[in-house]
């Protein structure tokens, strides 16, 4: 089983998006815990079918899979 932090991967998001140029709602650029905030907000209001900042959920998704797939052929 291969074991990615949650906070590694946010703070991977925070960067991506201040890289891109993406900005966060109410502050000058992304980090660890608006990141966080975003991502809990959109799991636990999953049912009412409403995402806030989809764009943060879809970079979460790619560098998670990128992690993932990074750690994997390290592991084999």
């Amino acid at each position: 089983m291969i074991k990615i932090k949650k906070s590694n991967i946010h703070q991977a998001v925070a960067d991506s998006l201040n890289k891109k140029g993406i900005l966060p709602f109410s502050a000058r650029e992304w980090n660890v815990l608006n990141v966080q905030q975003v991502v809990y907000w959109n799991t636990r209001n999953r049912e009412q079918g409403y995402v806030r900042y989809p764009e943060v959920m879809k970079e979460v998704e790619t560098i998670a899979k990128q992690m993932y797939d990074e750690k994997s052929g390290q592991v084999e």
